[in-house]
């Protein structure tokens, strides 16, 4: 099932069952660390998106957070390599992704 991210409004809801569907997990993350985690999303939505030179042929591995702004999910690019390399300039986005890349261990099928 492709990912529904590009439909406009797409609930919190909607975007929980898809990843229902798709992940199975293999740990737990801890709620209060998730809690932690998702507070840095507001400050991360405000980092500049520097575009760089990535590996032609090199697939794509991309890190995002989502939002919800008036009943609709808006996606936030934390950073992205591979063809396309994306870097967002806040410190949060770059604490958001190494924790990501942390946890990336626990979640399997969500590629």
């Amino acid at each position: 099932m492709s990912p529904p991210f590009s439909r406009p409004g797409l609930s919190r809801a909607e975007y929980l069952d898809w990843v229902r569907q798709q992940a199975v997990l293999e740990g737990q993350v801890d709620l209060a660390e998730l809690e932690q985690k998702s507070r840095l999303i507001e400050a991360a939505a405000q980092g500049k998106i520097v575009p760089e030179v990535g590996t032609c042929d090199a697939g794509v591995r991309s890190y995002q957070a989502f939002r919800s702004q008036g009943g609709q999910s808006e996606e936030i690019m934390l950073a992205s390599t591979g063809d396309e390399r994306l870097t967002n300039q806040s410190p949060e986005a770059a604490e958001l992704v190494t924790w990501l890349k942390g946890v990336w261990g626990i979640i399997r099928g969500v590629d």
